[in-house]
């Protein structure tokens, strides 16, 4: 009997143990009314200050507290408060939901009658301690990302949404999602993500710029071969840069040096979390600054006054809707570390009142290492192609990275756009499409080259061909390929080939042999390795020389730099009226070059991610160097001259706080020895007057063929401040200002006779301004295209008599989001 009592009374105890330990702990979760996460929630235990958490990127918190927990009280900036009484039914649940309503306060200006704004000298403090902070001052870093991006439809169902086929919805769900046959059109747009992956990647950063995201698991909805290894470019991996890009357009971080000048910052509330608090800082641009500013929230913790959260959007209601909210932890009691990433970009159907396009990515960080040894064969930028392992679909391989189990519309998600990706062979058709954005069309084994296919200049004025190079299908070490052409005006065929052989592939080092009859404009400036640009010089060329080029190359690449030498052997016949009378050349023969080259290209902080087997790289805000020396040797195969000539660029685009957005080009040019017109270096001018479509790096007031030089320098300069006039729906503005100089010598003046040879040792000179965005023309919401317009003017001891002469206009387009 008495050992029937002992195991009652000790049962009971151990119950009531249970019962009250329960009572002190707490999952939730925090919504707002149409279900949508709230992050950063600041959650108060028992009305005392002192006690209380915030809620993560997933609105979600764990509370553990030494007493009971009664009830809890939830505030949030921008919506209402909220005392939850607590049951012992909510200690029961797996996970408790709050959901609150938004208020009809925003974040509105505060007026500090005297003294600096307490939150100013917060801010500062911030700014003050930004390089200790922020984990990309580091020497190095590792860690694994875990993202979950989806985009599908957002609906008012106030506005009574498909009741109709709700029904039927709800009826089939289950079927499909148990592996029964689908019938897609069972289902509305709106049942499904439109769109939805999971991706994990190795992400390896090395002081001060490198970056290599290395792909180890991918799952793309509808699709088997689609490689999303870039997929974390859409993420601000910090939130410490002085300017938060989006698109096009910079805009100023809050959290930057002399913020408080264009932002209004105010304490919204406090929350203390042991020894450390936690100021929550509202933040909005101050009335009448006209910059591109953020609003949000900043949660600043007193350890080291780091941002712990952060949460930002456009502060001007017109831009794209989007938003970023990070999630910032203490890690090894060292470094402050990004955990929790998101990024939201909304976009209204103009088809549709009650519905909007939303895409999002969440980013989970973990595996973290502080300071590693990274070598250059751990960042070397090499491509990996997807193999099963990688593009596995199993549950069973996502569910060590997946943060909570998918939801019933994610898994229905994939298993409906999975059947219809396979029904419509959409891995094909992105093939194609991701081809074309590269200037290739892949069928099977072969690329077409789609840049041979037309071509308009006004020498051939329409040219049409064909371009062929083999692909990874075939080989990965190696490819051939050809392209053929006919001007209609020039009435002439155009043909070359090539061979390329990968001794280290994904461009890390090759070798290649090139035979080209085609035409070149003569004395171009450019350097091999700069690429092609889709508005170039070509569009304006009048004057041809008819070149037949034999070209063997060894090229490659070693981190931020990318290297070629080049032997070529090439006949050049002018097809314009020219004559040389040099003292190397036989008036009757064809110009004959045997020449040696060696061309460099490096763009510090360049780095590379790889989609769909294509290098995308990233733009550098460092300065990007070019590099070209040519060696022509006389006596060797059939060439006529001996020489040396030297090329370098230097070229950067950057931002400047309160400044605005600066871009130049400074480039220089000599050669030694007396050469034919071909070989000296013609200034690039697009003509003057009046023309829809002006090119980077060249003078605007100047005629076609106007100078030539063998030794010169160019200066173009273009700056925008910003929109600092106005702001409205449909015109808002950007002030550009605009400089180009240029000068050159030349001498053996009389060795060319029918062409134009005029040097410009006194100086050229043209200056001017423009306003992009003067019209802004809608097409979607959020999404518009900016009528722009520049003018140009030419002064100096070369201007024209006439002051029209010296004018030239240009228009221009932009996206403006």
């Amino acid at each position: 009997m008495q050992v029937r009592k002992v195991i009652l009374l000790t049962g009971i105890f151990v119950f009531l143990c249970h019962f009250v330990y329960s009572q002190n702990e707490i999952n939730g979760r925090v919504l707002d009314v149409n279900s949508e996460s709230l992050a950063f929630v600041n959650i108060i235990i028992n009305g005392d200050d002192s006690k209380g958490v915030i809620a993560d990127l997933d609105g979600r918190f764990f509370i553990s507290s030494d007493d009971s927990i009664k009830f809890l009280t939830f505030l949030y900036v921008g919506y209402e408060k909220l005392v939850y009484e607590l049951s012992d039914a909510d200690f029961k649940k797996e996970e408790l939901i709050i959901q609150m309503k938004s208020s009809s306060v925003g974040l509105n200006e505060v007026v500090v009658n005297a003294g600096e704004n307490p939150a100013h000298r917060i801010i500062k403090k911030v700014v003050r301690n930004k390089k200790k902070n922020n984990h990309e001052q580091l020497s190095s870093y590792r860690c694994e990302i875990y993202s979950k991006m989806q985009m599908g439809y957002i609906v008012d169902d106030s506005l009574g949404y498909y009741i109709a086929e709700k029904e039927f919805y709800e009826k089939n769900k289950q079927r499909v999602l148990e592996g029964k046959e689908v019938v897609e059109s069972e289902f509305s747009p709106f049942d499904v993500f439109l769109f939805m992956s999971e991706v994990v990647t190795d992400r390896k950063f090395k002081y001060p710029e490198t970056v290599k995201n290395t792909l180890l698991h991918n799952r793309v909805a509808g699709l088997k071969t689609f490689d999303l290894s870039a997929i974390n470019a859409f993420q601000q991996f910090t939130f410490y840069d002085d300017f938060i890009l989006f698109g096009n357009e910079s805009f100023v971080n809050p959290v930057s040096k002399g913020s408080t000048q264009l932002y209004f910052f105010n304490i919204e509330d406090t929350l203390y979390q042991q020894t450390d608090s936690i100021f929550i800082i509202s933040y909005k641009p101050r009335k009448g600054k006209t910059f591109e500013g953020l609003e949000g929230l900043l949660y600043v913790n007193t350890n080291g006054y780091a941002v712990q959260n952060v949460v930002a959007s456009p502060a001007d209601a017109d831009k794209l809707s989007w938003k970023i909210e990070h999630k910032y932890v203490f890690h090894n009691h060292e470094q402050w570390f990004p955990e929790q990433l998101n990024f939201e970009l909304t976009m209204p159907d103009s088809r549709m009142d009650f519905a909007s396009l939303k895409m999002s990515q969440r980013s989970y960080v973990s595996k973290v290492e502080l300071n590693p040894k990274l070598g250059f064969k751990e960042m070397r930028d090499d491509f990996i192609p997807l193999k099963g392992d990688v593009v596995s679909k199993e549950d069973d391989v996502w569910n060590e990275h997946r943060k909570e189990k998918l939801s019933e519309k994610e898994q229905l998600s994939y298993v409906l756009v999975d059947s219809i990706g396979e029904k419509m062979k959409l891995d094909a058709i992105l093939r194609v499409t991701t081809s074309l954005g590269t200037g290739n069309l892949s069928v099977k084994w072969m690329d077409i080259k789609t840049q041979e296919i037309l071509k308009i200049n006004n020498y051939e004025s329409v040219r049409l061909g064909v371009g062929l190079q083999t692909n990874r299908n075939l080989s990965r070490y190696f490819s051939v390929g050809g392209y053929w052409g006919y001007g209609f005006k020039d009435k002439a065929m155009k043909y070359g080939g090539n061979m390329v052989v990968d001794i280290i592939p994904d461009d890390i080092l090759e070798i290649k042999y090139e035979y080209s009859n085609d035409i070149r404009e003569p004395g171009l400036f450019s350097f091999p390795l700069q690429g092609d640009l889709f508005l170039n010089r070509e569009l304006y060329a009048q004057i041809m020389d008819k070149e037949e080029r034999h070209a063997l190359t060894l090229q490659g690449q070693y981190q931020f730099l990318r290297g070629a030498v080049t032997f070529e052997q090439t006949t050049i016949q002018p097809q314009y009226p020219y004559v040389y009378s040099g003292s190397n050349s036989d008036l009757e023969s064809d110009l004959n070059f045997s020449e040696l080259s060696l061309n460099l290209r490096y763009a510090f902080g360049e780095n590379n991610d790889w989609f769909m087997g294509v290098r995308v790289p990233s733009p550098t805000r460092f300065p990007i160097l070019y590099f070209s020396y040519t060696r022509g040797f006389r006596g060797v195969l059939k060439g006529d001259y001996d020489y040396h000539r030297i090329q370098a660029a230097i070229e950067q685009q950057f931002d400047t706080r309160f400044i605005g957005t600066t871009k130049y080009r400074i480039e220089a040019g000599m050669v030694t020895n007396e050469l034919p017109y071909s070989r000296l270096f013609v200034s690039s001018g697009t003509g003057g007057s009046f023309a829809f479509i002006g090119l980077d790096n060249a003078f605007q007031t100047m005629d076609n063929y106007e100078f030539v030089s063998d030794r010169f320098v160019h200066f173009f300069f273009e700056h925008d401040i910003g929109n600092i006039l106005y702001r409205k729906k449909y015109s808002k503005p950007h002030l550009i200002l605009i400089h180009n100089m240029g000068f050159g010598t030349l001498g053996y003046e009389d060795n060319h006779s029918l062409v134009n040879v005029q040097s410009m040792e006194k100086g050229f000179f043209e200056s001017g301004g423009g306003l992009d965005n003067i019209i802004i023309f809608p097409l979607r919401r959020s999404l518009n295209i900016g009528l722009g317009a520049k003018v140009y003017y030419r002064y100096g001891p070369y201007q024209q008599e006439r002051t029209s002469d010296n004018l030239a206009f240009r228009f221009n387009l932009n996206v403006v989001f």
